[in-house]
């Protein structure tokens, strides 16, 4: 009766994995279609013109490049006077 408990759950956990999957998907391909926002420290630029459609990539902003490094370079290594910072670090 265990394994075939054991074996219904897992049914369970596949189906809602693959509607998971299928939600997320939808999401991306709606967000890629709207034109959704660059991550902080990038922008978006035109890459090439493809019949009607312009293809666009990402490229470092340099506006905020340097906001973005110390970010990071804290979040590694610190502000001198301690160790890495960051949510795992307060």
């Amino acid at each position: 009766m265990h394994v075939m408990m054991r074996q219904i759950m897992a049914l369970f956990d596949e189906h809602q994995s693959k509607g998971n999957t299928k939600h997320v998907l939808r999401a991306l391909k709606e967000n890629a279609r709207n034109g959704s926002l660059a991550p902080i420290g990038y922008r978006i630029v035109a890459a090439e013109q493809r019949d009607a459609k312009l293809k666009k990539k990402l490229e470092i902003d340099p506006l905020y490049a340097d906001t973005v490094r110390l970010i990071y370079r804290v979040a590694l290594e610190g502000d001198g006077t301690s160790g890495p910072m960051g949510v795992k670090n307060t």
